[in-house]
């Protein structure tokens, strides 16, 4: 790159895309892992469906296994499907998001004329009990 020439995401052979899910799956696995040190039962709980399903990361002799690397299938563990839905649930990784009507709508029992911005947040709309249930301010797997 020529001196006194910016930096973009071109020279670095990367797009806007690229760079956005990485950033989101980033923050959904900072936040799993904050989940996980906040709740110690469901971290428990978590590893050991890992450990009865994936025994040969912890223990050395079993990687010698090679019928039981084969059938290594996350599959497997439905407890960890679900501690990753609900982590998404609980704190989306796109908590906001911003949209424009584009014509004249009725949401509810208030008139949205178009070209109206509206924020849309998951944050909230995925804790609310009429979705969610009685369980919706809380993590539950």
């Amino acid at each position: 790159m020529e001196p006194g020439k910016r930096l973009t995401l071109n020279c670095l052979g990367m797009n806007a895309n690229q760079v956005g899910s990485h950033d989101t799956t980033a923050t959904s696995v900072a936040w799993s892992l904050y989940l996980l040190s906040k709740y110690p039962a469901i971290q428990e709980k978590l590893r050991a469906e890992i450990r009865e399903h994936s025994l040969f990361r912890f223990d050395p002799s079993a990687r010698e296994n090679q019928q039981r690397l084969e059938n290594a299938d996350a599959d497997q563990l439905p407890y960890l499907d679900n501690f990753c839905r609900e982590s998404l649930r609980y704190i989306p990784s796109i908590p906001t998001t911003v949209r424009q009507s584009i014509v004249d709508d009725k949401l509810g029992e208030y008139m949205v004329p178009a070209g109206t911005t509206i924020y849309i947040l998951a944050n909230a709309i995925n804790r609310l009990p009429q979705y969610w249930g009685t369980h919706g301010r809380r993590i539950q797997p």
